[in-house]
């Protein structure tokens, strides 16, 4: 399947398999995930050396495009409005001293009595789907500024026909990558023309995108709440397993320092 443009509504649990990780003991609280595109192909081409016609020592070339570039597939799952339980506890001691949960967050297993349940409002929900959407986004701009622009360029000289004539044949792969190197976008023109380095070049682009994560641009903010929110729990092996002696803390997530739908593709994916 090509590049998805959306993400798919989902819960902590599948987020945590899509991570490869066991929902039963792994200490995550991710509440989106996009993957980078898998299988993603540059195009394929051949330059032929073709004499003049009567021999005369002069040769054409003549560009062949055998393959057009393909974007690769993806997914891209975000969470959904609910209460869901985690494997995450918050130190409360620590929190007491320092009441910021996020530096506050430990894996449940060693400090076992105050699990946290994350809890996002309809609000945030929508919030956090645009973000992967942002993802998602990034992709495609990668895809179209890249592999796309290398197509377009490969078929407007391929449509030219034979190109020259050169008086020595080793002057036409020269000659006709260069009309190829004039068609493409200024950034991309240093780049060895073949199907590899447009390919490296593609999944550099594509790997862009984690900036906006590094930057904090999808860093949602954890507010502790003081009682539990209306709602079912979404339990991460199917069933509640606290006992007597655990403290549930409910931290609802805010729009903190986001900044979604502020940052272009354009300004990131360079």
């Amino acid at each position: 399947m090509p590049l998805v443009n959306s993400s798919i509504p989902t819960d902590l649990r599948t987020l945590m398999q899509l991570g490869h990780s066991d929902p039963a003991t792994a200490p995550e609280g991710d509440v989106g995930s996009t993957s980078h595109p898998q299988n993603g192909q540059a195009a394929q081409w051949v330059i032929n050396v073709i004499p003049a016609d009567g021999n005369n020592g002069q040769y054409f070339g003549q560009l062949v495009v055998n393959q057009t570039s393909v974007e690769g597939d993806n997914t891209s799952h975000y969470l959904t409005a609910g209460i869901y339980e985690t494997n995450l506890a918050i130190d409360w001691p620590e929190y007491l001293q320092d009441p910021h949960v996020r530096r506050c967050l430990r894996p449940f297993n060693g400090y076992d009595n105050d699990r946290v349940y994350l809890y996002l409002t309809d609000a945030i929900a929508t919030l956090n789907s645009y973000a992967e959407a942002e993802h998602c986004g990034d992709l495609f701009y990668a895809y179209h500024n890249c592999l796309v622009r290398l197509d377009d360029a490969l078929n407007a000289v391929a449509a030219r026909g034979r190109i020259g004539p050169v008086s020595n044949a080793n002057e036409v792969q020269p000659l006709v990558e260069s009309q190829i190197r004039n068609l493409l976008p200024v950034a991309l023109r240093a780049l060895p023309l073949t199907q590899n380095a447009f390919l490296a070049e593609y999944q550099r682009l594509c790997a862009q995108t984690v900036l906006r994560d590094q930057h904090g641009y999808h860093e949602f903010g954890m507010q502790l709440l003081n009682a539990r929110p209306a709602g079912n729990i979404t339990y991460l092996t199917g069933a509640a397993r606290d006992g007597n002696h655990v403290r549930p803390r409910y931290v609802q997530l805010t729009p903190g320092g986001t900044a979604i739908g502020v940052h272009p593709s354009s300004t990131l994916i360079i």
